[in-house]
């Protein structure tokens, strides 16, 4: 009888890569995936503005409890928005790196669109953050110098790039 193997498999096509993105200067910036309290915190603001987006007008309240109906269903989102001190750009892009394009002398616009790219990369996919990129642009992403590098995954799931 064989001797059986407590062994897995090798996992490392499953373990999310670095996002890399150009920087206006046209160095890349390698991004390191978010840890996962920063993690829970762009979730919370994206079904945050998923559901303002769904929810209609953000003013409009719960007739029972009055709480906004964009987070009636869910107060602890709303406690986690509340309570955070970082911008979104800081907890997307890390602070290393956000303190370096800073010091790097980055303007705040495009120290915005990095930030927001890399907020939708790791909340929603390369997919829906090129597709921002497209609706505000209006040229698709890899066109606009957007596309993350290394975050592309070949048909066995390995990252490529």
């Amino acid at each position: 009888m064989p001797a059986l193997s407590n062994h897995a498999p090798s996992l490392s096509g499953m373990f999310t890569p670095p996002l890399v993105i150009t920087a206006p200067d046209g160095t890349d910036v390698t991004i390191p995936p978010p840890p996962k309290e920063d993690g829970l915190i762009l979730t919370a603001i994206y079904t945050q503005l998923a559901r303002s987006a769904l929810d209609g007008d953000p003013s409009d309240v719960c007739p029972t409890c009055g709480t906004p109906l964009a987070v009636a269903t869910n107060p602890d989102l709303q406690h986690v928005i509340d309570t955070e001190t970082r911008d979104i750009e800081e907890i997307a892009l890390s602070k290393p790196i956000y303190d370096q394009l800073i010091a790097g002398g980055i303007n705040g616009d495009d120290l915005h669109v990095m930030g927001f790219y890399a907020f939708m990369f790791w909340v929603a996919g390369k997919s829906a953050a090129d597709n921002w990129v497209e609706t505000r642009v209006g040229i698709p992403a890899e066109k606009a110098g957007m596309r993350p590098k290394g975050s592309k995954r070949s048909k066995n799931g390995r990252p490529t790039g």
